[in-house]
């Protein structure tokens, strides 16, 4: 059983073809694979652009955000500054006190219902305990709060899209 020149021919063809194929298919891949990367590279360089761009936009907001907020604290320190508050005593008043304050306020000399049912003016204090410094630390603990709660605002806020 000799294979006929014919035979080997064909066999040889088909081999040749199958390499042909296989070769053509390999490179068809690689340069799938390339346009697949190359398509890769680009949507990264813009999502890398775009995640710049948004992040310098926040660092200047969050500056601008800092400015004011310092801003607004000089403000306040210079408010402070101009109008100090002075010695603010508390006085500790019995709670039949103020009943008797108001039982005398509430009717007049003969036994008639006064018009206002006000208790009499409250004396001023000039002892006791100051709370003025104390008033002094809560407005500023309050202030810086409510800074930074409108620096928080400016931050997160959402933007109107033109």
């Amino acid at each position: 059983m000799t294979m006929s020149l014919r035979a080997w021919l064909e066999i040889i063809a088909g081999l040749i073809i199958i390499v042909a194929v296989t070769t053509w298919t390999m490179h068809e891949r690689s340069v799938g694979a390339q346009k697949i990367e190359q398509a890769d590279a680009r949507a990264t360089q813009k999502a890398q652009a775009a995640a710049k761009a948004q992040t310098d936009a926040l660092i200047a907001q969050a500056a601008k955000a800092a400015q004011e907020a310092s801003h607004a604290q000089a403000v306040l320190n210079a408010y402070m500054a101009a109008h100090p508050l002075g010695p603010i005593y508390l006085s500790v008043r019995h709670e039949d006190d103020c009943r008797t304050g108001l039982s005398q306020a509430s009717s007049t000399p003969s036994g008639t219902p006064a018009t206002s049912p006000r208790p009499t003016a409250i004396p001023p204090v000039s002892s006791g305990v100051d709370a003025g410094p104390g008033l002094t630390i809560l407005v500023q603990a309050a202030s810086r709060l409510a800074i930074e709660n409108r620096e928080w605002q400016s931050l997160t806020a959402p933007k109107a899209h033109n």
